[in-house]
């Protein structure tokens, strides 16, 4: 293999669609269109080496997200930190036979809610409403409430004050801008102090510039050119939120229904926010 360089075009729709939980067929159909000239019969064999050596979480994800397939559910459910709720619904395709005032029957190809066996579309669908959450921080972090955010300023300096030693309890484990701005008093309870104080320094932070709307594509962020530092940096403190946090775990034990162990990993939301030069929008 020495002879052979990939590079970042040669893998990345490979490295995604394995992720998602593309069997070695398809990876291999991949692997031949982007590799081209490179491709050699047994190559996705090299692929699967090298990516169990540099991002083995994403072997071991898969197989969790299959092993949480029920062949006999008909809905998925799991939170976001925003407070979304996620449902996934199995579609199949199904033959069902209708009477028409009782004349004749007629058999019809349609789409329903049904069982199914076919496992990857869970791992899809929670890398996807993840996303989906991204997308929200950075509509409402960027283009935030002034309004609600002084409001949600004025409360936690108030019950700061009055509440020195106060003990949280509720539990946060990551703390969505959209829950900031929909603050009130009683609310302010669920919150340690330090994340109040987390709180309050991001409210102040957000204050500093102007909001500014972005047109999110996926994963991709437009605005004016002007707020591209802002914007990559709030995208940044995203991602490091998410490294620190718990979301993953709290998304596998709200789908089995089984307590989780934090899952542990050398990268830290500080390494996010220092090394992240991919996070351009």
């Amino acid at each position: 293999m020495s002879q052979y360089k990939f590079n970042r075009d040669h893998i990345k729709q490979s490295d995604m669609i394995g992720g998602y939980g593309a069997g070695k067929v398809l990876v291999a159909k991949q692997l031949r269109e982007d590799l081209k000239e490179l491709y050699f019969d047994g190559v996705e064999d090299f692929f699967y080496q090298a990516q169990d050596n540099i991002t083995p979480m994403v072997s071991i994800l898969k197989e969790t997200f299959q092993t949480l397939w029920d062949d006999t559910r008909t809905d998925f459910t799991w939170t976001l930190p925003n407070g979304f709720r996620c449902h996934l619904k199995p579609v199949e395709t199904v033959e069902i036979t209708v009477n028409p005032f009782g004349q004749f029957p007629i058999n019809m190809i349609a789409k329903a809610v049904a069982p199914s066996s076919r496992n990857t579309r869970l791992g899809v669908s929670v890398i996807h409403s993840c996303d989906g959450y991204v997308a929200d921080e950075m509509v409402v972090r960027c283009n935030y409430n002034p309004d609600a955010l002084l409001r949600t300023l004025v409360l936690v300096d108030e019950f700061l004050m009055m509440n020195p030693n106060h003990v949280a309890t509720g539990y946060y484990d990551i703390i969505s801008a959209s829950v900031i701005e929909r603050l009130d008093e009683e609310d302010l309870s669920d919150f340690t102090l330090d994340q109040l104080y987390t709180i309050r320094a991001r409210c102040i932070k957000s204050l500093d510039y102007k909001p500014f709307p972005v047109k999110p594509i996926h994963d991709g962020f437009a605005s004016h050119p002007n707020h591209d530092e802002v914007k990559c940096r709030i995208y940044s403190e995203i991602m490091a939120e998410i490294t620190d946090g718990h979301l993953l775990e709290s998304i596998i034990m709200e789908l089995s229904s089984k307590p989780m162990g934090r899952i542990q990993g050398d990268l830290t939301g500080q390494m996010v926010r220092e090394c992240s030069k991919y996070a351009v929008c």
